[in-house]
């Protein structure tokens, strides 16, 4: 997945104005309704004790009542729409140009087989429908054999929110071989199957010893289930080396 520089510094900027907004509407929806009581007629509908307010007359806990409802659901309204405008800015699944930071770019790119590049195809539909919302998968327009993608740490485990970076080749006779995958690990090995110098030992890579029903099968097995079963409990350390 190909991020932007500075990335961090505007997505905090981004995050902060947003915040700051939502508790802007949340107190001028507040205290338009708790001064101006226009829509006290409504009362009827909504529940007349939200909270034990302590007010002096039942015309002030209305309006205080209606204020809180009111500015709590365009607060809620305003944060859906934040959330929905940042998952179509992030999309799991997309088709990009640039693959020049590519960890297999420099590897000549043969061309793939007719049969290849059927299911390289196939694949992408696959994981365009099929991808976890922890799973962030980048491939490119000029190099079907390449693909990034990122997986991000679940949470009560020690990977909580953390980036995990794998980098796959498609050799040109795929699915006979099972893909190559390069783990980013910039330097630590934080896992006992995720190697500081990228090497990735899975059964269903051929990586790894396992038994014949683990490892790569080219009837059955696919990019979609390397992602989604090993190198997903590879991350959250749910497997042993």
């Amino acid at each position: 997945m190909q991020l932007p520089i500075h990335y961090s510094f505007y997505m905090s900027l981004f995050i902060l104005f947003h915040l700051s907004s939502l508790l802007v509407l949340f107190i001028i929806t507040f205290s338009l309704f708790l001064f101006f009581p226009l829509f006290s007629p409504l009362y009827s509908f909504l529940s007349s004790d939200l909270s034990p307010l302590i007010l002096r007359t039942p015309k002030e806990k209305t309006h205080l009542s209606l204020s809180l409802t009111l500015a709590l659901t365009l607060t809620h309204a305003h944060f859906l729409s934040l959330k929905t405008m940042a998952s179509s800015e992030f999309p799991r699944f997309d088709v990009v140009s640039d693959e020049s930071d590519h960890h297999f770019a420099g590897k000549p790119s043969k061309g793939n087989s007719t049969g290849a590049q059927k299911k390289i195809m196939q694949e992408w539909k696959l994981l365009d429908k099929n991808l976890p919302e922890s799973i962030y998968v980048r491939v490119y327009e000029t190099r079907t054999d390449l693909l990034r993608a990122a997986i991000v740490g679940a949470p009560g485990t020690p990977y909580h929110d953390g980036l995990f970076f794998f980098d796959v080749y498609f050799p040109s006779d795929y699915p006979t071989r099972p893909p190559l995958v390069f783990y980013r690990s910039f330097g630590f090995r934080v896992n006992p199957n995720l190697y500081a110098d990228g090497k990735v030992c899975l059964s269903l890579l051929n990586t790894w010893n396992g038994k014949k029903c683990e490892r790569w099968n080219p009837n059955n097995s696919n990019i979609l289930q390397v992602l989604t079963l090993p190198l997903f409990f590879a991350v959250f350390n749910l497997i042993s080396s």
